[in-house]
């Protein structure tokens, strides 16, 4: 269909960034004004299911609403501070969502060390350099190139 577009990296970044700085006073939180945000970024209107399909979008979306418009802080009147405590909040959520990501890499790469030795795999087989790939031709007639 050539309406349909897929979610770039960028994009989902972009939007997860937006959502969580959500200035509640001005909006309320939903799924209709994040369609909204993303149609005005990237000119491209998702359906709910597309940006509700990204855990990224869905998490950001769901930690915003349940910080919801009841548990904003005071802004303060200076539009400089405004912005450099939407900055702060924002890094502040990228440095957790990291941390959780370092953890479940870090559960992964114990699995994967368990199941090494569990394989009788040595540590000198798990730091062989890849082979290279082969991408000559498939033709033995052909190989070592044309004559």
């Amino acid at each position: 269909m050539p309406g349909r577009r897929r979610l770039k990296v960028e994009e989902i970044e972009r939007i997860v960034m937006e959502i969580r700085a959500w200035n509640h006073s001005r909006a309320p939180l939903t799924w209709e004004a994040v369609q909204d945000l993303a149609e005005g970024l990237f000119l491209h209107r998702w359906t709910r299911q597309a940006l509700e399909g990204r855990a990224e979008i869905k998490g950001a979306f769901q930690d915003g609403k349940a910080t919801g418009p009841r548990k904003v802080k005071r802004t303060p009147r200076d539009p400089v501070l405004v912005l450099e405590r939407r900055r702060i909040e924002a890094l502040e959520e990228e440095v957790k969502n990291l941390k959780a990501k370092l953890a479940a890499y870090e559960e992964r790469f114990a699995r994967y060390v368990v199941n090494a030795m569990m394989r009788n795999v040595t540590e000198a087989e798990l730091d062989e350099r890849l082979q290279p790939n082969d991408r000559g031709q498939t033709d033995p007639k052909l190989k070592g190139g044309v004559r």
